[in-house]
């Protein structure tokens, strides 16, 4: 769930100068953040607040499935952008298509696991 929740912050706007945004890459358009503001807010307060509704130990219903698939989606626009020559500048030394494969079939296994269907 953290890192669903960083990934969702990459997306968003500049809050402090350290942060590090997909705004930082010129050429990429960010598609926003990928959570909706109440899954967002209920992370957050999930994952850095100590709260009675935490203590209590209920467990969540979170809609794992489809947080990861909408995680999975951004983050292959932005290593997509990575690969086409806008984002040569920023492409680090991999084979940035093995990587989208691998987050296919990942994705396509969780979803086969979870007996999802296949968005289209």
């Amino acid at each position: 769930m953290l890192s669903i929740r960083l990934l969702n912050d990459f997306f968003l706007p500049r809050r402090y100068p350290t942060d590090i945004r997909a705004e930082d890459y010129a050429g990429y358009a960010s598609p926003g953040q990928f959570l909706d503001s109440a899954e967002a807010r209920a992370l957050n307060k999930h994952l850095a607040h100590l709260t009675t509704e935490r203590a209590d130990a209920h467990p969540k219903g979170w809609s794992i499935y489809d947080m990861v698939r909408r995680a999975h989606d951004a983050a292959v626009t932005f290593v997509r952008f990575l690969a086409s020559p806008q984002g040569d500048q920023y492409r680090p030394d991999m084979d940035l298509q093995s990587r989208i494969q691998t987050c296919e079939r990942i994705e396509s296994d969780m979803r086969r696991f979870l007996k999802q269907p296949k968005e289209t």
